[in-house]
C-alpha cells in the first residue's frame, strides 16, 4: 500500500475551502507537461486514496493528458487549481487542465472521469485538443455520474466538452458552478428519487469562443450553428422528485432546458430560481409522449411515460427566457382518468410550467401560466449569495490517524488555536468521543471528505459514545459534541454517528436525548460538507453572525438547526430525512428492527422540526428540503429573511411558520401538509407549488 502524504495545499488562485491532500498525482508519475500520458498515475494516486478510506488526489497546476476513463471512489475527491474563465482579473491561464483524448464515440453511458458516491470533482477544466467545429467528433460525458448517491462536481470548466456531465440515476447529486461550451449536452439529470442541488451553471459558446493560450477557437456562430442543428440541450432534467436548481445561464442550443418524455418512475417536478436562456430554438420543451399508468404508479418499475408531472410541474421564478420558436413548449400530455377513483374530481391533468418574475420572449404553448402575482413583479433585487468562505485562515497544521484518542485530537486543536489558527486534519477512519470538542478559533476540523457525504462505509466517522440522557434538559448538562468557539471556527468533512441512538429509535422509536452535535460561538462560524445522524438536536448557533452551513446531511430527532440572534447568515443544501440513517452496511439497525418506515412515522412525522430561527436578520435560505417531519422552517420575529427552493415532502403541519417579523419566500414545493401558518409577519410567498398548483396562490400581507 502507498503511504498517504498528507499536506495543506495552498493553490496558486483562491478557493473558498481548504485543500487537504493525501496524494498528489505527480507523485505517482503524472507528467504536468501534458506531453506524456497520465491516465494510470492520476487512477494510481484515486486508488492510492481509496486504499486509505478516502480523501483528495491533488492535482497542481498544469496540463494533463487522459486518454481513457479514471475513477473517482468513495469519499476522495479529485481536485486541481481552478481559474475562474469569468473572473474580472482572469489572465489566460486556466490552472489544472485536462487535455482529453479518449477514443471519440458517440456514447452517452459513461465519462472520461467516473465519479462514484460521496466523491466528486473539483477544480479542473477539460479540454479536448482534437475537437474541430468544421469536423465535429462526439465523445462520452467529461464527467459521468453512474447510479450512484451523493456526487459532486464543483468549479470546473468544460471548453469544448461533446457532452458535459451526465448523471443518470444520481441520489443528491451536487452540481456547483459548473460552466462551459458543450456541443450535444451540457448537463443530463436523470432519474433521482432525492433532492439534487445544482447551482450556477453557465452552457454558453463563450467558453469555446474565447479561450486562451495554446487552445484553438471557434467561431460562436459556427458552434451555435452545429448545435442547434443536432437537436442539443444545455439542461436535461428528467424523472427528478424536487431537484433544486439555482442561478441556471444557457445560450446557444436547440432547447435551453429540455424535459425528455421516456420511461420513467415520478415524471419529475421541482423548482428553478433564476433561471436565463437565450439563442434557442426552444427556450423551454417538454417533450410530447404517451401517457402510461397504472394507480399503482410509485411500486411498479417503469409505468408512466410523459414529461412533467401531471400532479404538479416546474416552478420557475425570477429570470428570463426566450426562443426563436418557442419561449416555453410544453408538450407534455394532458392525463386522462384511466382507472376508477384515480381522480377524485374526474379532470384531465397536464403538468405545468408556472413562471413568476420571468419575462418571456417568444410564444408558449401548453400548460404555462403565471403565478398570481408573477407577470408583473419585478425580482430583480432579489439575490442569494451561494459561493461563501468555509475555511479559516491560519497557517497551522497538524494531522492525526484513527489511532489518536480524543484527548490528542483536542491537544491538536489547542496546540493550534494557540498558533493563531489553522486546520487540524483527521485522515479517514473512525474516531471515537466520550465527551465534546472544542475547536477554537480561526480553526477548522477537517475530515476526509471534500464532497457532501452520506454514507459511513469509509471517510472521517466520529463515533458518539457519549451517554444519552431521559430528557433534554438533563442532556444539555453535558457538553455539545463539537464546540465551535471563536470567530471563524469551523468543521467540514466528518461524519457525526450517534450509533446507540439510532439502534433504539430502529427497535423501540424511544431514543435518548443528548445534547447538541454542533454549537456556534463567534461571527463565521461554519460547518460544510458534513452528516449528522441519530441525534436530538443538530446544530445551535447563537450570537454568530455572517455563518455558513452548506452541504449538511442530517437525521435529528427533534431540531436540525437552531438559529438565535445572529444576522447575515446562509444555509444552503440543509437536507433532513430520517432514511439517511438506513443507508450504510455499517450501523447496527441494518440487523433488523422496526425498520426506517416506522421510524419515520413515529418519530420523524410527529417531533422533527427542521430549522428554527429566532430574532435573526438578512438570513439566506437556499435549496433546503426536509422529508417526514412536521414543519420545514419556524421563525420567530425574523427580519429581511429570503428563502429560495424550499422543499418537502410528507410533512404534518406547515411547511413554514411566521411569528412577526418580514420575510420573502420564493420557488417552494410541498406535497403534503399546509402551506404556511403568518400571525404578524410582513410576508411575500411568490411561486409556492403544492401537488395541485392549479389552487395555489401568492401572497402578500
Amino acid at each position: 500500500m502507498h503511504e498517504i502524504n498528507v499536506k495543506r495545499i495552498q493553490p496558486q488562485y483562491p478557493t473558498l475551502d481548504t485543500v487537504i491532500a493525501v496524494a498528489d498525482v505527480l507523485e505517482f508519475g503524472a507528467d504536468p507537461t501534458g506531453q506524456t500520458d497520465s491516465t494510470a498515475a492520476v487512477q494510481a494516486a484515486l486508488d492510492a486514496a481509496k486504499a486509505h478510506g478516502g480523501g483528495t488526489v491533488w492535482m497542481p497546476k498544469g496540463q494533463y493528458l487522459l486518454t481513457d476513463t479514471v475513477t473517482v471512489f468513495s469519499l476522495c475527491t479529485l481536485r486541481g487549481d481552478w481559474n475562474d474563465p469569468d473572473a474580472e482579473d482572469f489572465n489566460g491561464d486556466y490552472g489544472t487542465v485536462i487535455l482529453a483524448r479518449p477514443v471519440s464515440e458517440d456514447c452517452d453511458q459513461k465519462g472520461l472521469i467516473d465519479i462514484q458516491a460521496s466523491a466528486g470533482v473539483c477544480g479542473l477544466t477539460v479540454y479536448y485538443p482534437e475537437q474541430d467545429i468544421k469536423n465535429v467528433k462526439p465523445y462520452p460525458y467529461a464527467f459521468y455520474i453512474n447510479m450512484q448517491t451523493l456526487a459532486m462536481v464543483r468549479n470546473c470548466t468544460l471548453i469544448n466538452a461533446y457532452r458535459g456531465l451526465g448523471s443518470p440515476g444520481t441520489d443528491k447529486c451536487t452540481v456547483k458552478n459548473l460552466k462551459g461550451t458543450c456541443l450535444k449536452e451540457g448537463v443530463h439529470v436523470k432519474i433521482s428519487t432525492d433532492i439534487g442541488y445544482y447551482d450556477h451553471l453557465t452552457l454558453t459558446p463563450d467558453y469555446w469562443a474565447n479561450a486562451k493560450g495554446a487552445m484553438k477557437n471557434a467561431d460562436p456562430s459556427e458552434i451555435i450553428a452545429w448545435s442547434q442543428a443536432h437537436d442539443s440541450a444545455g439542461l436535461t432534467v428528467h424523472d427528478v422528485e424536487q431537484s433544486q436548481f439555482c442561478h441556471i445561464t444557457v445560450r446557444g442550443y436547440t432547447h435551453g432546458v429540455k424535459f425528455p418524455c421516456e420511461p420513467t418512475r415520478f415524471m419529475g417536478s421541482g423548482p428553478m430560481f433564476d433561471v436565463n436562456i437565450d439563442d434557442c430554438i426552444n427556450g423551454i420543451y417538454a417533450e410530447e409522449g404517451t401517457y402510461k399508468s397504472s394507480w399503482n404508479y410509485v411500486t411498479d418499475r417503469h409505468p408512466i411515460l410523459t414529461s412533467i408531472d401531471w400532479r404538479c410541474g416546474y416552478n420557475i421564478t425570477k429570470g428570463r427566457i426566450a426562443g426563436s420558436e418557442y419561449a416555453i413548449r410544453n408538450d407534455s400530455p394532458p392525463i386522462a382518468p384511466l382507472e376508477k377513483g384515480m381522480f377524485a374530481d374526474g379532470k384531465v391533468k397536464t403538468g405545468c410550467v408556472r413562471l413568476s418574475g420571468v419575462t418571456l420572449e417568444g410564444k408558449t404553448c401548453g400548460k404555462v401560466y403565471y403565478t398570481q402575482l408573477g407577470e408583473d413583479i419585478d425580482l430583480s433585487g432579489y439575490t442569494v449569495e451561494t459561493n461563501r468562505k468555509v475555511k479559516s485562515d491560519g497557517c497551522a497544521f497538524e494531522w492525526l490517524t484513527d489511532t489518536a484518542g480524543q484527548a490528542e485530537i483536542q491537544a491538536a486543536l489547542d496546540k493550534v488555536g494557540a498558533a493563531g489558527g489553522g486546520v487540524v486534519y483527521l485522515a479517514a477512519g473512525d474516531y471515537y468521543l466520550t465527551s465534546g470538542l472544542r475547536v477554537p478559533a480561526n480553526t477548522e476540523l477537517h475530515g476526509a471528505a471534500a464532497s457532501p457525504i452520506m454514507v459511513a462505509t469509509c471517510g472521517t466517522v466520529l463515533w458518539v459514545r457519549i451517554p444519552g440522557e431521559e430528557s433534554f434538559e438533563k442532556a444539555c448538562e453535558h457538553a455539545p459534541l463539537i464546540t465551535l468557539d471563536g470567530d471563524q471556527a469551523g468543521i467540514s468533512g466528518l461524519y457525526l454517528m450517534y450509533d446507540e441512538n439510532i439502534y433504539l429509535l430502529d427497535e423501540t422509536q424511544q431514543g435518548r436525548y443528548y445534547n447538541y452535535a454542533v454549537q456556534g460561538r463567534g461571527k463565521h462560524v461554519f460547518v460544510f460538507h458534513c452528516c449528522i445522524m441519530g441525534c436530538t438536536h443538530g446544530v445551535l448557533l447563537d450570537g454568530c453572525d455572517d455563518h455558513v452551513l452548506e452541504h449538511i446531511f442530517t437525521a435529528c430527532v427533534e431540531r436540525s438547526y437552531v438559529i438565535k440572534n445572529s444576522n447575515d447568515g446562509l444555509l444552503l443544501d440543509c437536507l433532513g430525512n430520517g432514511v439517511y440513517q438506513y443507508c450504510s452496511e455499517r450501523l447496527n439497525v441494518i440487523r433488523g428492527g422496526k425498520g426506517q418506515y416506522a421510524y419515520l412515522a413515529e418519530v420523524g412525522r410527529k417531533n422533527t422540526h427542521h430549522i428554527l430561527l429566532e430574532n435573526c436578520q438578512g438570513m439566506q435560505l437556499v435549496n433546503d428540503f426536509i422529508f417526514c417531519a412536521r414543519t420545514l422552517l419556524q421563525c420567530n420575529n425574523v427580519r429581511e429573511l429570503v428563502a429560495v427552493n424550499a422543499c418537502s415532502d410528507s410533512l404534518t403541519s406547515y411547511l413554514y411558520e411566521f411569528d412577526g417579523g418580514s420575510a420573502t419566500v420564493l420557488n417552494s414545493v410541498q406535497t403534503n401538509g399546509n402551506g404556511y401558518r403568518n400571525q404578524g409577519c410582513r410576508l411575500t410567498v411568490l411561486n409556492a407549488m403544492s401537488l395541485f398548483p392549479d389552487d395555489d396562490r401568492d401572497v402578500s400581507e
